[in-house]
């Protein structure tokens, strides 16, 4: 069988199973990250309409790299929501986003000038027994008012989803021009168990090899190991590192910072 009747056999069975066998994402125009080894691999970027896990354990440095490239699709005028399921956004982290500003960014994203901000928006306080179905009807309709071009689904490590509620996504994300990304907490690192209804998985976790030293007047202020990352598309898998750099801000000094008197005692 040559590749173009595995190509047709493959959108009939995507009619058949909405979200299962997916259709070449060349097709659809992808969203640059602004981290080369991302842009420029396998992944092409992210694909809009279809949909992304970004997984990893608990504080394996997976926000912080989405921070970094949601600062980027605001710079470049983008609009961008945040469904925080269970509310573990912290305001402060993401506060200059639409400035282009993420704190600690990688240190090998290319620079991006604020020309025309986007918009960086938050949907949060699900209440009650029903809180799961709330946030999965949020993104649903986000998703369906094609206002926004990236979507992300905090599903953190206690939510998950069904094949058939895969297959509601993607029929949503195909009537629009988004692209959806699942932010899950997983301890599997394993780039093999994607959930079949996604196109491509990030999988992040320290590294043990590569560490990022930050220096001062008196010797290293900061050690940062890089972020290892698995990267996952349709049966082809790539490992890249990112060095975040650090989020002291006078690392030229090694004494405390002047008090802020304008802050309370308490």
């Amino acid at each position: 069988m040559n590749h173009q009747n595995v190509a047709l056999l493959k959108e009939q069975f995507e009619q058949l199973f909405p979200g299962k066998w997916l259709v070449d994402s060349r097709t659809h125009k992808n969203i640059q990250t602004g981290i080369p080894e991302i842009d420029f691999g396998i992944l092409h970027g992210l694909s809009r309409k279809r949909i992304t896990e970004w997984t990893g354990s608990f504080s394996s440095g997976k926000t912080s790299v989405l921070r970094s490239i949601v600062a980027r699709w605001c710079a470049a005028d983008m609009q961008v929501v945040y469904v925080d399921t269970l509310e573990r956004l912290r305001p402060g982290d993401w506060a200059f986003v639409e400035s282009g500003y993420a704190g600690a960014a990688p240190l090998n994203m290319v620079p991006s000038s604020v020309k025309h901000p986007g918009r960086f928006w938050v949907v949060r306080n699900f209440k009650g027994s029903k809180f799961e179905q709330d946030a999965l009807w949020s993104a649903e309709q986000l998703i369906r008012s094609s206002m926004f071009d990236v979507v992300i689904f905090d599903l953190a490590g206690s939510l998950s989803i069904s094949s058939k509620i895969f297959a509601r996504l993607q029929r949503s994300l195909e009537r629009s021009r988004t692209a959806l990304i699942l932010l899950k907490d997983e301890d599997n690192t394993s780039t093999t168990n994607s959930s079949w209804g996604c196109q491509s998985r990030f999988t992040f976790g320290w590294s043990s090899s590569n560490v990022h030293c930050e220096v001062g007047l008196s010797g290293v202020v900061s050690i940062i190991p890089a972020i290892k990352t698995d990267l996952w598309k349709e049966g082809m898998t790539k490992s890249i590192e990112v060095n975040i750099q650090s989020h002291v801000s006078n690392c030229l000094f090694t004494h405390p910072k002047i008090p802020d008197r304008r802050t309370s005692k308490t």
